[in-house]
């Protein structure tokens, strides 16, 4: 039977993870018929030879290989949709697991219920590992609540509230949206790219705090500034944020009173660790903000984790 969803899974060395994943994915239960495509970037962990064992006794799955250094954020994307067998495609990062059976109905249904409705993509909830530090907690908390919405251009939310989208767990209808799905001029941030362009075109994107899968980063402070750096120059360059926008100040209120709400029953190490996570975060934001201002030799050698100006 031809399956009506396509669930694209980009990883490289994440061997424990599609250990404890592709056996919850492939138990899902709902009635639409559906393939999981595994796109794998030069892993040398055992996970290449664990997918195509799995795939024997599987036909849904499949592996696709990719050298580790044509990776890249959209246009792997943009390939595992290419891929696809179906209209419905649902993204997930090799490091994201599915908390339970019910995650490809949760995160697929507002999609394909809501098609008539302009509901273009869907994007589930993430839950932080046992061992994230603070800032993550921190902002993985503030940013995936447990309410259910949906959000367009007349939802009265702050621009980084109302663009927030995130492709590790998420689900499109490909057909709602113009080729490519992804905008490839930018090698990180493509969801919010095409969150942007989703709501522009007056569209409409949902949020479902049913469909968790469980994903945390930690990060030292100078990979904090630098991937702030690439949030700011990509939002500046999409024109999200323009000059003195005070839905910046605004937002960063709302997530201070958020964090001080978990850190104040938190060690003093906790509390200076979140500190330092601020001031990283906003000068990497800020200086993002104003890239075009500064040496791309600078930019591009110690300010950029990406390479996104």
């Amino acid at each position: 039977m031809r399956p009506c969803i396509s669930i694209v899974r980009v990883a490289k060395n994440d061997l424990h993870n599609l250990r404890q994943s592709i056996p919850i994915i492939l138990k899902q239960k709902i009635a639409i018929p559906y393939e999981l495509i595994v796109i794998d970037s030069g892993s040398r962990d055992g996970s290449v030879e664990f997918v195509k064992q799995t795939s024997k006794i599987d036909g849904r799955l499949s592996l696709y290989e990719i050298p580790s250094e044509k990776f890249h954020h959209a246009r792997t994307r943009n390939l595992g949709i290419s891929l696809s067998k179906s209209r419905i495609v649902v993204l997930l990062n090799g490091d994201a697991i599915p908390c339970d059976e019910h995650w490809l109905h949760n995160i697929t249904r507002p999609v394909i219920n809501g098609e008539s409705a302009g509901i273009a993509a869907s994007y589930g909830k993430q839950i932080p590992r046992g061992d994230v530090d603070i800032s993550n907690y921190c902002r993985m908390t503030f940013n995936y609540h447990n309410n259910y919405r949906v959000k367009d251009k007349n939802t009265n939310l702050s621009k980084a509230e109302l663009y927030f989208f995130s492709s590790v767990n998420c689900c499109i209808n490909t057909e709602m949206i113009s080729e490519p799905v992804f905008n490839e001029k930018f090698p990180v941030y493509e969801d919010v790219t095409l969150s942007y362009r989703i709501i522009s075109n007056d569209m409409r994107i949902a949020y479902c705090p049913d469909a968790p899968v469980i994903h945390s980063h930690n990060f030292s402070y100078y990979d904090i500034m630098r991937r702030y750096f690439d949030a700011g120059s990509v939002w500046k360059r999409i024109g999200i944020f323009l000059k003195n926008d005070k839905s910046i100040s605004s937002d960063r209120k709302r997530f201070i009173n958020h964090s001080i709400n978990i850190i104040k029953k938190r060690t003093i190490i906790d509390k200076l660790k979140f500190s330092g996570f601020l001031i990283f975060a906003g000068l990497g934001f800020k200086l993002g903000l104003n890239y075009h201002y500064l040496p791309k030799s600078i930019c591009r050698k110690y300010l950029s984790q990406y390479g996104t100006v």
